[in-house]
């Protein structure tokens, strides 16, 4: 893991992690599909849209200053 722009954390995936995501793939996209038949595509992309949504909100959520933290304890001068 590394910290790339605006300290966001950037993950690589190791060359057994890649063969993992490739076998997965083909399962995960009939699954997928097999979601969007049964959602009928309006509902499907209702759902992606507020997937999306959701995902921005905790983007910036994240880099948003915090109200209920303690405050840092001040030094003795």
């Amino acid at each position: 893991m590394k910290l790339g722009e605006r300290g966001r954390r950037v993950y690589c995936l190791t060359e057994r992690g890649e063969k993992l995501l490739e076998m997965a793939t083909p399962y995960w996209e009939r699954a997928q599909d097999r979601l969007r038949r049964e959602l009928g595509d309006a509902d499907w992309d209702a759902l992606i849209d507020f997937s999306e949504r959701i995902t921005q909100a905790a983007i910036r959520a994240e880099g948003a200053p915090s109200k209920n933290c303690r405050p840092a304890p001040r030094q003795a001068a």
